[in-house]
């Protein structure tokens, strides 16, 4: 029985990662491309991680400051380990769909929580490898370690993942917790998503830092981490050989808080996933309910659509956030703009540079491009309205620019005030071209979403994850800005005036995305009918 559970969770996890729907086998072709897709994201970090592990070993081989070397191998991979696992615990755990379903069949319920405990670690391990395996390789290649620090080091290896698994659950357990009594759950959700990305990229963006700061000013570091980070540096000292005391300081106090940990949710697990949810309370007060038109009536239910879903909201808000942020960033630090102004050459005009940041944001933020896909088996109550299609594509149409496109003019009408361009023709450009990018972003996600839409999906995310729309929405959105931005950086800025080229770069998009719009209220509304 216990190896069947086993087995069913492995499943739901690489089905979950590949986007199947269980129903449909995917064809050699697709399961050779995710294949490969997948070995070239593991090489990657392995080539990332290997360049940055050499770095520091050579830094610190031979200086009596080996433990250095595992202390930050120990702090990376936890960290990748825990932003990679928390909200699956939380998935797997505390909100599985199927949780009623095994509850009432003649199971152990113990069974029940060691193979969710155990794929999750088998999870969370996947993610520590591609650390801790190019870490071992350069440290045996550049440091060549005894046998004793080989046993250390393997079973480092095996505990930390115990312990992020055993923490991620505690996190999960909380974000389950705070989820559960929320109104909006999504928002919740997107935040913390929001929250561990930015601690991600700011935690890679500073690879080089620790690199040049351990070779620099390798005792001050030495001193920080002993300071901050007692634990890792006990387990770093351990598998140097500098204090094996150290080393069974770590592996003790690890397997205590893990035991522990897993012993608490042990006892109150069926309890946390049979747990009523309850929002807050509101009083019933009557009131007169006003009518609407049928266009403001679908795009408030677009809107809801978009606020409701954690994977609507992070895969297709993120870039939208990120352009808020860079508005701020505009008016608290422009700076920021003129640095990367000397990269590219001082010729070219900071509102190209704003205005090339800002589209390019907006790229990565296919609004329009899950909108089709994301009724899935609810479709048919939208065909049934007493509406059009033209109209359902066009309040489709219409959400995304007003969103996408308030947004940039937002963020381009901050930037001309900040460089004092506003009543220029670059100044007005600086507003307006973002708008019409927003417009054909919106066109061309509605367009590819109609073309390949993906309506079996058992659960959200394998829209975002694997739908083919919204990729190819991606990579034409930046193939397109690419194209706009790269000849008057290249030396169309010799030849004519930022407002000049901004106006025959919009006359352009605005031409092809009226021609997209026709082709959608033409052609789309049949191949709409036709969807499921």
């Amino acid at each position: 029985m216990f190896r069947a559970l086993l087995k069913t969770q492995l499943l739901s996890v690489i089905t979950s990662l590949t986007g199947g729907s269980g129903k449909k086998r995917r064809s050699r072709g697709a399961v050779l491309g995710l294949a490969a897709l997948y070995l070239f994201m593991f090489a990657n970090f392995f080539i990332v991680f290997g360049n940055l592990f050499t770095s520091i070993g050579y830094s610190v081989g031979g200086t009596g400051y080996e433990w250095l070397f595992y202390t930050v191998m120990g702090l990376m991979s936890c960290l990748l380990m825990f932003i990679g696992s928390v909200f699956s615990a939380q998935a797997q755990l505390y909100s599985g769909k199927d949780n009623d379903l095994l509850l009432s069949l003649p199971i152990p319920r113990g069974y029940i929580l060691l193979s969710r405990m155990l794929t999750l670690w088998l999870y969370t391990a996947v993610w520590g490898m591609t650390v801790i395996v190019p870490a071992g390789v350069c440290a045996f290649k550049l440091m060549a370690p005894d046998a004793r620090t080989a046993v250390f080091f393997i079973l480092s290896a095996a505990v930390l993942p115990f312990l992020v698994t055993a923490v991620s659950c505690v996190f999960g357990w909380l974000l389950s917790l705070v989820t559960g009594k929320a109104r909006n759950k999504s928002v919740i959700t997107t935040v913390f998503a929001l929250v561990f990305m930015v601690v991600y990229v700011g935690f890679y963006s500073s690879l080089n830092g620790v690199i040049t700061r351990i070779a620099t000013e390798t005792e001050q570091t030495a001193e920080t981490l002993e300071k901050y980070t007692r634990l890792m540096t006990a387990m770093g000292k351990g598998i140097a050989g500098d204090s094996i005391p150290s080393f069974a300081v770590f592996l003790a106090f690890s397997v205590a808080v893990s035991a522990v940990i897993f012993t608490v949710i042990s006892k109150t697990y069926f309890r946390l996933i049979t747990r009523t949810a309850t929002g807050k309370r509101h009083k019933f007060s009557e009131k007169m309910i006003r009518s609407g038109s049928a266009g403001r009536a679908l795009l408030g239910r677009e809107c809801l659509r978009f606020v409701r879903s954690p994977g609507y909201m992070l895969n297709c808000g993120t870039g939208m956030i990120l352009t808020v942020v860079f508005a701020v960033l505009m008016i608290i630090k422009p700076e920021l703009v003129f640095s990367m102004q000397s990269v590219l050459g001082f010729g070219v005009p900071p509102e190209v540079i704003a205005v090339a940041v800002i589209v390019l944001l907006n790229s990565v933020s296919p609004m329009t491009a899950p909108s089709v896909s994301i009724e899935g088996k609810t479709l048919w109550i939208v065909r049934s309205m007493p509406v059009s299609s033209r109209r359902l594509l066009g309040v489709k149409l219409l959400f995304g620019v007003i969103l996408q496109g308030g947004i940039s003019a937002l963020a381009g009408l901050v930037c001309a005030v900040r460089f004092k361009i506003l009543f220029s023709a670059a100044g007005v450009f600086t507003v307006v071209l973002p708008v019409i990018f927003s417009v054909f972003f919106s066109a061309l996600g509605l367009i590819l979403g109609l073309k390949f839409p993906r309506l079996d999906w058992l659960s959200e995310n394998e829209i975002f994850k694997h739908g083919p729309a919204i990729t190819l929405s991606m990579f034409a959105g930046l193939a397109v800005c690419m194209a706009a931005f790269i000849p008057y950086v290249a030396g169309v800025r010799n030849v004519m005036s930022c407002g000049a080229y901004f106006a025959c770069v919009s006359a352009a998009l605005a031409a092809v995305s009226a021609a997209m719009c026709a082709v959608i209220f033409r052609f789309g509304t049949k191949r709409f009918e036709e969807v499921g």
